[in-house]
């Protein structure tokens, strides 16, 4: 059963899904609604947990300012619950955690997916500046901000997410280490405050971005177009 599993992520680990869930609980019940997460150990802990979800990158934006304990009515929630949300840099509105989906992800066997989520997060730090630019460059052209998703005109202003087109990311990831006996063989480090997580060989990381270079065919798309899509 997933509560027997151990969910490990970060420098913590707990004896099931339960307990992780659990742990969640009593630190989000230590703060009053609207309250911030004021705690540096909360706010680590709460952290590393970001850097285990799905859509890591949509989650933690420019970078994260701060935790915020907040009402969970306005999503799929029962009335009255509390949750944690995310205050981005340089972005107003608070965006949804979902520490419970992030917890229920890490309940694996072995733990095949903290496996592939420590690759993924090296990889797409590893062409962070290439997506960087793509956008900054989109930007400057002056040419009309449409995404590649939906077709729609995207506006300057706002909120716009990189994305891999053709192929799509999971798709470019998975070939890319396929090159490789396993996973395991892409040695990361992770790095301090949620920045991510690095490859440790420069070998394998200019392989990977010579890779990426040669087959990656990258768009725009608005975070929430992005965050619907399937990898």
């Amino acid at each position: 059963m997933a509560a027997s599993r151990p969910i490990v992520f970060g420098n913590y680990r707990f004896s099931s899904e339960n307990k992780a869930k659990e742990e969640c609980k009593r630190i989000r019940d230590k703060y009053t609604p609207d309250g911030r997460v004021s705690d540096p150990a909360d706010d680590a802990f709460f952290r590393a947990l970001v850097d285990e979800h799905r859509h890591r990158d949509e989650k933690v934006g420019a970078g994260i300012e701060y935790f915020q304990v907040r009402r969970n009515g306005s999503l799929k929630a029962r009335s009255g619950n509390y949750g944690v949300w995310i205050k981005q840099r340089g972005v107003d509105d608070l965006i949804d955690f979902g520490y419970g989906g992030v917890i229920r992800g890490l309940a694996d066997v072995g733990g095949a997916r903290q496996e592939q989520a420590r690759v993924d997060r090296a990889l797409r730090l590893a062409i962070r500046p290439v997506t960087d630019e793509f956008l900054a460059s989109w930007r400057e052209s002056g040419k009309p901000l449409i995404s590649c998703l939906s077709g729609e005109i995207l506006h300057s202003g706002d909120a716009i997410d990189v994305v891999h087109d053709m192929p799509r990311w999971g798709e470019l990831v998975r070939g890319f280490v396929a090159r490789f006996a396993e996973t395991s063989a892409i040695e990361t480090r992770r790095l301090d405050q949620s920045l991510g997580e690095v490859i440790v060989s420069e070998e394998i990381r200019s392989s990977w971005i010579q890779y990426h270079r040669d087959h990656a065919v990258l768009g725009l798309a608005t975070p929430q177009e992005n965050a619907a899509r399937s990898r």
